[in-house]
């Protein structure tokens, strides 16, 4: 368990079951009107992988480790660092995961044991890098399969979708494309992407994906009707201005 200090808890909203494999939880980021999100995945072994973490309160924290061991943390790029060491303290014998363009960033906070590309998952659970991105953010997708065959795919920063809101930190979103539906926002564009062309059309090959039933962002909520559509739209929106 990690020094009571070193394990601060932001708001969040309850844990939430959005398959049999796939649990989220939605959290305040510090000093920001945009939220972060953090996928859980149940692996064939009974364990966890955990994408994105965030330190929660202590019945929450209960509930997780009831569902199984903590197996891997996914650490999805370099700017997504925040709790990534306070839960390797509180699981030391879990594995950090990361692509390989953040290796660097992270190891700054908690040692990388596997890059995506070395990480071996089960049949139903697979990883790829997206193409398209520029090389210092170099993000993936993980899809997870359900045993009625339907799909979950996890996004970071690739994926936002958060609405417009008001007040200032609203308005600073919408200013920067970040908010207004599913979308590449402006700032993922303008750091992240070095050919729109090419990843628009690794997400149009996403959206194709046999029994896709939802799209989970880094940020915003989770899309669960007409997932291919809203990704394929989310494609074509490459092509057109951020805001």
């Amino acid at each position: 368990m990690p020094e009571a200090s070193n394990w601060k808890v932001l708001r969040h909203d309850p844990l939430a079951r959005l398959s049999p494999r796939v649990l989220t939880v939605e959290g305040d980021l510090p000093n920001m009107a945009l939220k972060r999100r953090m996928t859980l995945v149940q692996r064939d072994d009974g364990s966890l992988l955990v994408h994105n973490a965030i330190n929660c309160d202590a019945a929450t924290m209960a509930a997780i480790d009831a569902l199984g061991p903590v197996s891997l943390i996914v650490v999805p790029n370099g700017y997504h660092r925040l709790d990534c060491a306070a839960w390797h303290a509180r699981y030391p014998s879990a594995r950090v995961v990361a692509p390989p363009s953040a290796v660097k960033a992270v190891s700054e906070r908690v040692p990388v044991a596997l890059t995506y590309p070395e990480l071996a998952l089960e049949p139903a659970i697979t990883v790829s890098l997206l193409d398209g991105q520029h090389p210092r953010m170099g993000e993936g997708v993980f899809r997870v399969r359900d045993d009625d065959r339907s799909e979950t795919l996890i996004f970071n920063d690739t994926l936002f979708n958060v609405p417009h809101t008001g007040g200032f930190g609203g308005f600073v979103l919408r200013a920067v494309g970040s908010s207004g539906g599913p979308r590449v926002s402006g700032v993922m564009r303008l750091v992240g992407v070095r050919d729109r062309a090419a990843l628009a059309e690794a997400l149009r090959r996403e959206a194709g994906r046999e029994g896709l039933a939802r799209l989970i962002p880094g940020h915003g909520g989770v899309i669960d009707a007409d997932a291919g559509a809203v990704l394929r739209g989310v494609a074509d929106g490459l092509s057109r201005p951020a805001g």
